[in-house]
């Protein structure tokens, strides 16, 4: 099972999150760079688990971030640091 730890604060944008997301997970090129492009391409392949480090800037989306990977059945684990 593949880890990647997300900390929303560290980009600049959402797009450049989804950039990101994009290529740690090998996402295909097709990929839409939004919350359902996220949760297809997931429910297609969900052998990850996320650490999700909490966020400031983007604290709602985080949110929608963290509901979508659930919903594709990918395990969550938050850290507080």
């Amino acid at each position: 099972m593949n880890s990647i730890k997300i900390q929303l604060d560290n980009f600049e944008s959402i797009h450049d999150f989804h950039l990101w997301i994009k290529e740690q997970c090998q996402f295909p090129d097709y990929y839409g760079c939004n919350l359902d492009a996220l949760y297809d391409c997931l429910t297609e392949n969900n052998q990850f688990e996320f650490q999700i480090l909490p966020s400031e800037k983007y604290e709602e989306y985080q949110a929608c971030v963290v509901d979508a990977i659930i919903d594709a059945g990918c395990k969550v684990q938050f850290i507080f640091e």
